[in-house]
């Protein structure tokens, strides 16, 4: 006898019938050139970021700080990604573009997959970025959401 959610307190999804993948209809995922332009938005929001510390850290620092600017902006990037992903379901650029980020039972993300998530993007970029462009297919996944278990949704679906 299969699990129902209510057995070990999970939600119903809000989709009815999930897809092949255990996700949401395919209709209801975000498409690749959304997903993109809210990529770059959140890396305009996040470079204004990163620059301001930079110059910040820079002038306190002999070196000019590139090591722990690098390493400041890797963290910014990291809690960014993870603060909004588990406490909204999408980041500001999601947001703007109508993107809601999911797991498969419809919530937001949880704080391991967000995390999961953050570094698997990492993976996603190293091959020519072709772990983004796995989104771009039929099931609209990238590598990221497919190591973290999560969906990229259009979140007036």
């Amino acid at each position: 006898m299969a699990l129902e959610p209510r057995d070990v307190g999970m939600t119903q999804p809000t989709w009815g019938t999930p897809a092949v993948d255990g996700g949401p209809p395919l209709e209801m995922r975000a498409g690749f050139w959304k997903r993109v332009v809210g990529l770059i938005i959140d890396s305009i929001i996040l470079s204004i970021v990163g620059g301001i510390l930079g110059v910040v850290i820079g002038a306190g620092v002999r070196d000019g700080g590139q090591g722990i600017s690098s390493s400041v902006s890797f963290l910014i990037g990291l809690a960014y990604d993870v603060y909004f992903w588990t406490s909204r379901g999408t980041t500001p650029g999601g947001m703007i573009m109508g993107i809601r980020l999911v797991n498969a039972q419809g919530q937001n993300p949880t704080m391991g997959q967000a995390i999961g998530r953050f570094f698997a993007a990492i993976l996603s970029a190293i091959p020519f970025g072709l772990g983004y462009l796995w989104a771009a297919g039929e099931k609209k996944r990238t590598w990221q959401d497919l190591l973290a278990g999560t969906w990229a949704i259009n979140s007036n679906a």
